[in-house]
Order: structure tokens, then C-alpha cells, then sequence
């Protein structure tokens, strides 16, 4: 896959950040990572995924008739789309960060995309501004993403984010309050096989972890886990309840001073801390 984008805008809506605020870095700066080397808001689009980019292979629009709408070209097939509402721009405070047309994920929610070859990667990068809401899974994880057995992010029920690729997990350092919006970022490279986390724009963990597995069959699961062996419904677990908006999967890893950009901000910490964090294992039912 050379990129995936899955972000959240409301159809029909031309959103543009107020005055002064930080624009989003996702858009046009691809393929140098979000916004491009010039930091967030240097595509100046006005929507947080620019659909006209070739880069993005996943672009979700929410709101509109059909609630949840594909725009890349061509586009990735919807299997499941429910229980999600949108939500209007809003400016984070002391930042002045834009996150634009977020949805609202509940215990019943239930949106995943059909599986095709450009989800599987050897490089990669999830990131996303999330504000848990509560109704945390007891003992275990709430996913953010399922890649279902190759690659996933999470949010755990101590606070603290979780990244998995190919039977490894790592969780960060940071944790993200409830009824607060963060950005959270999940990165691995191929050649040195680190698997990294973030909480806006701070690296907060590293492990080594094999290669990404390809050859899922599952599609992508956004605000849950998804089970094929389940019985329906419950074939969607381990929901996340709260906002998600700003959501990417790109086929490249990310460096670190870009995903202190995409959080918006400068200045953040880019060096593995002493500890790992990780614990070698996954979340739940192994993603």
C-alpha cells in the first residue's frame, strides 16, 4: 500500500479553521507525512483529508444521506456503518488545534472496510485525535483500529494507548484522560523493526517487533474489535466509546518531528525513553 487515510469530515460542509488556529496537517503534504515538511496547515485545504491528493487510498466522510462516504479513488468498499454520529469543528484549547468534523463512537457502533492488497504494509502509520468518553472495556483495551491480525491501536482502560503489528504490543507512558482530546500516533519501519508510540507528538515507547504479516481478510475495523468467528453482532467487541477524528493509516513510517506536527505542536520528544513499555504480547484477542 503506498498510503491509507481514513479521516472524518461531515459531508455537504466546507470547514475551514478559525482564525489564528492551527490548520490540519493532514491534506496535500503526503507523501512527506502529514502537511508536508512545512509543518501543519501547509496543504491549506480545508477539510482534514484532501480527496483531489492520489496519495490518500482511504478518505471517510461523515454525515449526508449514507452517513459514512468513501472519496478516494478508487474507492474502498463499506461493509458495516453504524451507530456513529458526527460532530462539529472544535477548537482545542491552548493549541488552538482544529479537530474538524470528528464521530462519535458508541458501545454499539459498528464501520469497517472491505479488505484490498494496499492495507497490507511493511511500513506504516496509525494516528488519530481521540476523546474517550468512558464505558472502557473491563480488563482490556478499547480499539481504535483492528487490522485483524496485522496491525491495530487501542485505547487501554488505565489510560495509556496501545500499538500492535504481527503478535507485538506496546503501550505508552502518557494516558489520556477522559472527555479530553489527544493526539495518539502508532509507527513502525521495516528496516529497524521499532514499533513506536505517541501521545501528541511525544514518543513514549519503543519495542522491536517482527514484520508486519500480510494477507488478512478481515478489512479495517474502526472503533472496535473485529471478530470473524463471532456470531453476529458480536462479531464487533471491545468498543470504543468517544470521539475519533483525524484518523490515518499511511503505508510509510512517519518520522518522529512529523508527528509532533500532525499533533500540532513543535518541540516534542523524539528519542525512545530507557524502558520499552512493551509487553510482547496483544490486546485481547491478539488483533
Amino acid at each position: 500500500m503506498r498510503y491509507a487515510c481514513l479521516v472524518w469530515l461531515i459531508a455537504g460542509c466546507g470547514f475551514s479553521s478559525s482564525a489564528g488556529l492551527a490548520e490540519d496537517p493532514g491534506g496535500s503534504g503526503a507523501p512527506n507525512g502529514p502537511g508536508g515538511p512545512s509543518g501543519p496547515g501547509g496543504s491549506g485545504t480545508t477539510s482534514p483529508c484532501d480527496a483531489s491528493d492520489p496519495s490518500p487510498l482511504l478518505c471517510v466522510a461523515f454525515g449526508g444521506t449514507s452517513l459514512v462516504q468513501d472519496l478516494a479513488t478508487p474507492a474502498h468498499e463499506i461493509l458495516e456503518r453504524t451507530g456513529i454520529v458526527p460532530l462539529a469543528n472544535i477548537a482545542l484549547p491552548l493549541t488552538g488545534f482544529v479537530v474538524k468534523a470528528a464521530g462519535t463512537f458508541g458501545a454499539t457502533s459498528q464501520l469497517r472496510f472491505k479488505e484490498r492488497l494496499d492495507l497490507d504494509v511493511d511500513d506504516l502509520t496509525i494516528d488519530a485525535w481521540i476523546s474517550p468518553q468512558g464505558g472502557l472495556v473491563p480488563g482490556g483495551p478499547s480499539w481504535l483500529l483492528d487490522n485483524n491480525g496485522e496491525y491495530y491501536a487501542a485505547y487501554n482502560s488505565d489510560g495509556t494507548v496501545r500499538c500492535g503489528v504481527a503478535g507485538t504490543s506496546l503501550d505508552s507512558r502518557a494516558t489520556v484522560a477522559a472527555g479530553t482530546w489527544h493526539h495518539v500516533a502508532c509507527t513502525y519501519g521495516k528496516l529497524d523493526h521499532l514499533l513506536r508510540v505517541y501521545v501528541d507528538g511525544d514518543l513514549g515507547g519503543c519495542q522491536m517487533a517482527s514484520a508486519i504479516p500480510h494477507g488478512a481478510r478481515d478489512g479495517v475495523a474502526i472503533g472496535a474489535n473485529y471478530d470473524p468467528k463471532a456470531m453476529l453482532p458480536q462479531n464487533f467487541q471491545q468498543h470504543f466509546v468517544g470521539g475519533l477524528g483525524h484518523l490515518h493509516v499511511y503505508g510509510t513510517e512517519l518520522a518522529p518531528d512529523q508527528i509532533c506536527r500532525a499533533a500540532g505542536r513543535t518541540g516534542c520528544r523524539i528519542t525512545c525513553p530507557n524502558s520499552s513499555g512493551g509487553d510482547g504480547g496483544d490486546p485481547g484477542r491478539g488483533g
